[in-house]
C-alpha cells in the first residue's frame, strides 16, 4: 500500500512578515496619537488620564490619614512696660541718658514684712545673720527653763507677717542687760512693760529684786504667763514676790519705789514721751530709776532730758553686742539735775536823814 505523504510547502518569509505586520502596525496605530495642535482641544489623552489618577490617589491617601490637630503658633512674649516705653532722647553733647530705676525686689520686701523689728544685719541670707541665729538657738538649748507654755516668738501659720508683740527677747541678752545694772538689785522693783508670756520676768526673778512685775495688755498671753508662773519652781526664784498685771502701760500708775524698767520695742515715740514724764515725777519724789531699752522706737525722750544719763558699755560688752546681737541695747540711769541757786537780790535800806 502506497502511502502518499503530503508535505506542507514552506511559506516564504515575506508572507510571514506580512501577516505579523498588520497586528503590530494596528497596535502601534492605537498607541500613537497625534499631538493636538495649538488651540485644538485634546480629548482622550493618556497623559491627562495619568495625571487625573495621580490626583485621585493623592486625595484618597489624604482622606485615609487621620486628621492632625492644627498646630498653634507660639505666642510672642510681650516686653515689659519699662522696656517698651520710649527711651529718653540723649541730651546735647556727649551726656548719656539716665538709667531708669529698677523695680523693688519682692522677696526682700516679704522678708522685711515677716520680721519688722529684725535689722538688716540679722537676715538669714548673710553669714552674720546665720551666726546670730545660731548663737540664739545654742543659748536657748543650753539654758534651764521650766516653761509650761513656750515663751519664744510666735510664727504665723498662714505665712504672713509676724506681729511685733509676738517677738521675744533673746535669753542671753536679758541676762546681759541685768548684769549691766549700775546699782545692786536689792531694794528695787523690776518692771517688764509688755511682758508677754513671762520670759523676762522669770529671768529677772532669779535675781534678788524686792519685787518683779510683768505688765501685759493681751489677756491670752497673760493667761499663758500665769500658767507658767504656777508651774515655775520656787527653788530657782531668788525673788518670791513675782506677779503679772493686766493693764495698759500708757495709763498704768507706776509704783512709788525704786524702779528698774525693761522694754522691748513696746511703746512708740509719742508714748515714750508721756512715759518719761511719769518716770520724772517718781524721781522728783526721790526714787531711783534705771531703764533697760531693747530696740527702742526712739531714745530722744531720754537723751534730750536732763533727768536721764546714758550708761556706756565697756569695750568687751560692745564687741559682743556688735557680733552676736540683732538688737540695740540702751541703758539709762535717772538722776535729779542740780538746780542752780539764784543769787539773793541786794536790799537797800533808807537811812534816816
Amino acid at each position: 500500500m502506497s502511502t502518499s505523504t503530503t508535505r506542507k510547502q514552506p511559506r516564504p518569509a515575506g508572507e510571514k512578515a506580512a501577516r505579523r505586520r498588520p497586528a503590530t502596525d494596528a497596535a502601534k496605530s492605537q498607541r500613537t496619537v497625534a499631538k493636538p495642535k495649538e488651540g485644538q482641544r485634546s480629548e482622550g489623552l493618556r497623559a491627562e488620564d495619568r495625571a487625573r489618577l495621580r490626583e485621585l490617589g493623592r486625595s484618597r491617601s489624604k482622606a485615609d490619614k487621620p486628621a492632625e490637630p492644627p498646630r498653634k503658633k507660639p505666642a510672642r512674649m510681650r516686653k515689659p512696660a519699662e522696656t517698651t516705653a520710649a527711651k529718653p532722647k540723649p541730651q546735647a553733647g556727649n551726656a548719656k541718658p539716665a538709667k531708669s530705676a529698677k523695680p523693688a525686689d519682692k522677696t526682700k520686701a516679704a522678708e522685711a514684712a515677716a520680721e519688722p523689728l529684725r535689722p538688716a544685719i540679722a537676715r538669714a541670707d548673710t553669714w552674720h545673720g546665720r551666726l546670730i541665729a545660731g548663737y540664739e538657738t545654742f543659748t536657748e538649748l543650753t539654758s534651764k527653763t521650766h516653761e509650761r507654755v513656750p515663751t519664744g516668738p510666735d510664727q504665723k501659720r498662714d505665712g504672713g507677717a509676724i506681729d511685733p508683740a509676738d517677738l521675744a527677747s533673746p535669753r542671753w541678752l536679758i541676762n546681759l542687760a541685768l548684769d549691766l545694772l549700775p546699782d545692786p538689785p536689792s531694794h528695787q522693783t523690776f518692771i517688764d512693760i509688755g511682758s508677754g508670756r513671762g520670759r523676762v520676768v522669770f529671768e529677772a526673778a532669779r535675781r534678788p529684786f524686792e519685787a518683779v512685775l510683768g505688765v501685759e495688755n493681751n489677756p491670752q498671753r497673760l493667761d499663758d504667763a500665769m500658767l507658767n508662773l504656777r508651774h515655775w519652781p520656787r527653788s530657782v526664784m531668788a525673788c518670791r514676790e513675782t506677779e503679772f498685771l493686766h493693764a495698759d502701760a500708757r495709763r498704768w500708775k507706776l509704783p512709788e519705789t525704786d524702779l528698774v524698767v525693761y522694754m522691748f520695742a513696746t511703746l512708740q515715740e509719742k508714748d515714750l514721751v508721756s512715759f518719761a514724764q511719769k518716770l520724772v515725777r517718781r524721781m522728783d519724789q526721790g526714787h531711783r530709776i534705771t531703764l533697760l531699752l531693747l530696740e527702742p522706737a526712739s531714745t530722744l525722750p531720754f537723751t534730750e532730758s536732763p533727768y536721764f544719763e546714758a550708761v556706756p558699755h565697756d569695750a568687751r560688752v560692745q564687741r559682743k553686742l556688735d557680733l552676736l546681737s540683732a538688737y540695740k541695747l540702751c541703758v539709762f540711769k535717772g538722776h535729779r539735775p542740780a538746780r542752780a541757786t539764784r543769787p539773793k537780790a541786794a536790799t537797800h535800806s533808807r537811812k534816816s536823814k
